[in-house]
């Protein structure tokens, strides 16, 4: 499925959507981004998959974000799919969470973000992006919401539901224990590292989430990781440990930072090395994007007791609970 062609910069190519066949109807997995393009992208190779629509009975959607969710309303309207999502990350939920408005989340996010550290005149270009048609994602209901450990059946066909969040509050994967197949949702890619951001809207430890959603992979026995950016791969373990890795050498790097002192998030992140480029050279998007990455780290470090807060006139700054010696 092609990416949203209004996305500049940006993001990953595609997003792959998998067709599963029983003798009782076929499920997909993900819809892909709501655009003429990727509509017509999913007709044609369903109908080259040698299904058609009223095939359909099941839409699982692995999180709300909308290369995912996207096309889920034109999926239903063909087919009369019921939608499958984590109740965390539901259209219901997100409507009741995000109810304000996008004008209203914007003015809410540049308050975060200049206690993050952020200027005022920066913090005011920050916030949600404002694109109508992500509100219409979001004009679809889930007739199942799952919390994580049910088992979908179908004739021939069972998926074990993973609650693994991190990524989203509400993000699943999907195990197929006869095959040994984890659709992994975007919790696992096979190259990239998934983003894990602190969203204020929503709060929380995003990155405690998503550690622990490694955690509990690792008793899964699998042959293919089905990933919905980059391919498929093999190698769950070595994968989750690669994973662990680069979020431990992140948090390194910010632990570096505060040697000499309290630091604000904003300050932080343009200590940390970026796979996109040097911090001066990044667009305020960007930079956006990689402030809410550093605050999960920041936080995650915090509930571990290896930071700790310390505000001052409105501003967050986070300083070492047990100093560098010098």
């Amino acid at each position: 499925m092609p990416r949203n062609p209004e996305i500049p910069d940006g993001g990953l190519g595609y997003t792959l959507v998998y067709l599963i066949e029983s003798h009782d109807g076929w499920t997909m997995i993900d819809s892909g981004w709501n655009t003429r393009e990727g509509l017509d992208a999913l007709d044609k190779q369903l109908h080259a998959a040698g299904a058609e629509w009223t095939d359909v009975r099941d839409l699982i959607v692995t999180h709300f974000h909308s290369d995912h969710l996207g096309l889920a309303a034109a999926v239903k309207e063909r087919s009369r799919a019921r939608l499958i999502m984590h109740e965390l990350d539901a259209p219901e939920a997100l409507a009741r969470r995000w109810g304000t408005g996008i004008d209203a989340r914007r003015k809410e996010f540049a308050v975060w973000a200049v206690a993050q550290g952020v200027p005022r005149d920066d913090a005011g270009h920050m916030g949600p992006p404002n694109r109508p048609e992500a509100v219409k994602d979001l004009e679809v209901t889930a007739e199942l919401q799952v919390r994580g450990n049910e088992v979908l059946r179908r004739d021939g066909t069972e998926l074990h539901v993973l609650w693994t969040p991190g990524h989203t509050p509400g993000h699943i994967s999907l195990y197929e224990p006869r095959r040994k197949l984890l659709f992994s949702g975007d919790h696992l890619l096979p190259r990239i590292t998934p983003n894990i951001s602190y969203i204020p809207t929503i709060g929380g430890s995003p990155l405690s989430d998503y550690l622990r959603s490694l955690k509990e992979l690792e008793h899964l026995e699998v042959n293919h990781v089905l990933s919905p950016h980059e391919g498929t791969f093999h190698g769950l373990q070595k994968r989750l440990g690669e994973l662990r890795r680069h979020h431990n050498s992140r948090m390194r790097q910010m632990l570096r930072a505060l040697r000499d002192g309290p630091l604000t998030a904003w300050q932080i992140a343009a200590h940390v090395r970026w796979r996109v480029g040097k911090w001066e050279d990044l667009s305020l998007r960007t930079r956006q994007f990689a402030l809410q990455e550093t605050v999960a780290h920041l936080r995650h470090m915090v509930d571990e007791g290896i930071l700790r807060e310390a505000p001052r006139d409105g501003v967050v700054y986070y300083a070492l609970v047990k100093p560098a010696k010098a």
